[in-house]
């Protein structure tokens, strides 16, 4: 063997030496091939009613109160998202975190990233109450920027040249209609979630799970109640 591939192999063989840990470490982010994925499931909503605050309520920041800080404020909504987890394997797993977004409808509410961890046992469901606090005046903003942007598009789609007041006054009567549908539709969110007779959903959900030094994310998304389709 010559002395150049010779140098050459030696190097070959350092670089594959040196990858063997890299490929461990990749070996150990799969999620081993015989533990079998958790399953999350929602099983109910909770809603948490505080009889001095809770409601359909709101006023502005044109009120003064009688103590405290002035401003937009409304009626909380507080909600308990309770999680089936179960564990199919015949080791423990340890759920790491859950993350999700709570939705009405098309309308993203609020980002909920739990970080609390819990061991499940082999072949038992185990339940995880997770919280979310909404309030009208966070329900209104996020309302106004989502639908807003929509409306938004609509009005750019209109290329009708008439006079400047009849599009003025069209423009009036519109944003009066979108400040209804505002109302209207934030009044149906707290007084039919309570009772559930409106649907709360669990987007873009995902629940981190490890076993036996690997890692799994569990993909899921619900509603409850659940809504004929």
């Amino acid at each position: 063997m010559s002395r150049y591939t010779a140098f050459w192999v030696g190097i070959l063989g350092l670089s594959l030496i040196a990858l063997i840990p890299g490929c461990q470490f990749i070996q150990r982010m799969l999620w081993n091939p015989n533990i079998i994925p958790p399953e999350v499931t929602l099983n109910r909503v909770e809603f948490k009613k505080d009889d001095q605050n809770s409601g359909w309520w709101f006023y502005t920041d044109d009120i003064e109160p009688t103590k405290g800080i002035k401003g937009d404020h409304g009626g909380p909504l507080a909600l308990a998202f309770v999680f089936d987890i179960k564990n199919p394997n015949k080791v423990p797993v340890l759920l790491e975190e859950i993350n999700f977004a709570v939705k009405l409808e098309v309308y993203e509410m609020d980002i909920i990233n739990s970080k609390e961890k819990t061991w499940i046992p082999p072949g038992i469901t185990n339940q995880l109450r997770v919280y979310s606090m909404l309030n009208v005046q966070s329900a209104r903003l996020n309302l106004l920027v989502q639908a807003g942007e929509k409306s938004k598009n609509k009005c750019e789609q209109n290329t009708d040249e008439e006079g400047q007041k009849k599009e003025n006054g069209a423009e009036k009567e519109k944003q009066q209609e979108d400040m209804n549908w505002l109302w209207c539709t934030l009044e149906k969110y707290w007084t039919g979630i309570p009772g559930e007779d409106y649907p709360v959903s669990v987007a873009n959900l995902s629940a981190k799970f490890q076993a036996k030094g690997v890692t799994v994310t569990v993909p899921v998304s619900d509603e409850y109640p659940k809504m004929k389709k």
